[in-house]
């Protein structure tokens, strides 16, 4: 017994005759008759009485109509299922992200791709870079996200973004009268440091290369404050504690009109890129979300 005769069957009941079955199912009459024919060989009974050219369901008939409908919903939604997981994977996609890009272009992207597949849900996790990259390789995140390089030997990456850093400033800074920040512009300045000590990883590679250029043109700012993270120094440039410069992809974080942007030069370019395993198959999801990510930074090239 298969899905196709208890399709035949269900039809000749429900429509009365073989010619209306065989129209709903898109196959010949000869076909129908094939599949009822075997249905009844394999239930041992007779399905039909013909009267007047109508097929009659006999009271055996009726017994199976009502569990074959019963059968026949569950397999249809199992069908349904399959078909949305063809196209979309299984629903839930598992994300990890570094935390200085909580905020910024990464929500967004995450949303837009929500709306075009309303039917999935997303695990947003947010953790420091070596554990975005500790989540992928391990398989508890399909996909990551954190500044590149990555160097690890199961870790395949996507690069989505190319962004220069820029100097954050209170507004009414003496500073913010200059169209660009350089480093001599640093000297004596109220600057917010967030020190590697607070990381075993490589989140503050950017502030590593300020603090080399800045070293190299003998600046000396005044380190008044640490943050412990990227996103708690601009929440303290907000609030008009000193100055700080970041990369610009997570300028998403930064909403206060207090809160004035610079280039800084010379350039210090920061690369973000989403994160997958090359030792582990990615889900349809996981594969489509990829190519939306690809997307996006074909379109940030062009822009």
């Amino acid at each position: 017994m298969n899905l196709r005769q208890i399709e035949a069957f269900l039809a000749v009941v429900d429509l009365g005759t073989v010619t209306r079955a065989a129209e709903s199912m898109y196959v010949t009459q000869s076909a129908v008759s094939r599949l009822l024919a075997r249905l009844e060989r394999e239930v041992g009974f007779q399905l039909f009485d013909r009267r007047q050219g109508v097929m009659v369901p006999t009271v055996e008939a009726r017994a199976l109509h009502v569990e074959a409908m019963r059968s026949y919903i569950g397999l249809k939604d199992i069908q349904l299922a399959a078909q949305r997981i063809a196209q979309i994977g299984s629903g839930t996609l598992k994300i990890c992200v570094m935390n200085s890009l909580q905020q910024g272009a990464l929500p967004k992207l995450v949303t837009a791709f929500m709306r075009e597949h309303p039917g999935i849900t997303v695990m947003f996790d947010v953790q420091r870079h070596y554990d975005v990259v500790y989540a992928v390789s391990r398989g508890s995140a399909e996909i990551g996200f954190a500044t590149l390089p990555v160097d690890h030997p199961d870790i395949e990456s996507l690069p989505i973004a190319r962004t220069p850093a820029v100097c954050l400033l209170p507004a009414g800074h003496p500073l913010a009268e200059l169209e660009t920040i350089g480093p001599m512009d640093l000297q004596g300045v109220d600057f917010i440091n967030v020190p590697r000590k607070r990381f075993n990883d490589r989140i503050t590679r950017v502030h590593d290369r300020i603090t080399r250029i800045l070293d190299a043109h003998g600046v000396r700012p005044r380190m008044r404050i640490e943050a412990g993270t990227m996103l708690a120094a601009m929440a303290l440039v907000e609030a008009g504690a000193g100055a700080f410069v970041v990369d610009a992809f997570t300028l998403g974080a930064v909403r206060d009109a207090n809160v004035v942007i610079r280039p800084f030069h010379p350039e210090v370019i920061v690369e973000v890129g989403a994160l997958y395993s090359s030792s582990q198959p990615l889900s349809i999801l996981a594969s489509k979300f990829l190519d939306y990510c690809r997307a996006f930074q074909q379109q940030t090239e062009t822009t």
